[in-house]
C-alpha cells in the first residue's frame, strides 16, 4: 500500500508514527484528494476510539506544534452529532481519512484552504481496555510530509 503513494503523485509522503508503534500499526494511502490511514491494532488490549471523526490535525514547526484548525462537515452542512465509539479487537483495523482540507466554521461563515507543503501530525485520541477498565488513555499521531 505504501508503494502506491509514490505511484499516485500527490506531493506528500508519510514518516514514522511519533510514538504509539508497540501498540497501533499504520498503512498509510494518499490520493491528490485525500489521505486513509488504516489503523491496526498490535496491541493485545482491545483498542477504544471515542470519536474518529474528531482528528487532530497539527503543523509542526521548527520550536513548535501548531494545531490546524479542523471540522470534519463543511460549513453549514448539520453534521454536530459526535462520532459513536469504536472497538478493536487485537489485530482487527479501522480506516480514517482527511481531505487536505483546514475548515474553521462561524455558523455558515467559513475559512477553508488546502494546507501548505510542511510536516504534519494527525492525532487520534484512543483507550486500551483491559479487564473492562481503561488501562491507558493517550492519542496516537501519525507523522506526515507534504510535498
Amino acid at each position: 500500500m505504501l508503494l502506491a503513494m509514490g505511484v499516485l503523485g500527490c506531493g506528500c509522503k508519510s514518516i514514522q508514527s511519533d510514538h504509539n508503534n508497540a501498540r497501533f500499526k499504520t498503512d498509510v494511502l494518499k490520493t491528490k484528494e485525500e489521505i486513509s490511514i488504516k489503523i491496526s491494532n498490535i496491541s493485545p488490549m482491545v483498542a477504544k476510539f471515542p470519536n474518529l471523526k474528531m482528528l487532530i490535525i497539527e503543523r509542526l514547526e521548527v520550536d513548535s506544534v501548531v494545531r490546524v484548525p479542523y471540522n470534519p462537515c463543511k460549513c453549514g452542512v448539520p453534521c454536530n452529532r459526535p462520532g459513536i465509539p469504536i472497538e478493536i479487537l487485537p489485530g482487527k483495523s479501522v480506516e480514517v481519512s482527511w481531505d487536505f482540507n483546514s475548515r474553521k466554521c462561524r455558523g455558515r461563515e467559513s475559512t477553508e484552504y488546502r494546507i501548505d507543503v510542511g510536516e504534519y501530525r494527525i492525532g487520534i485520541n484512543y483507550m486500551l481496555i483491559k479487564d473492562g477498565r481503561v488501562a491507558e488513555s493517550d492519542t496516537f499521531y501519525q507523522a506526515l510530509t507534504m510535498e
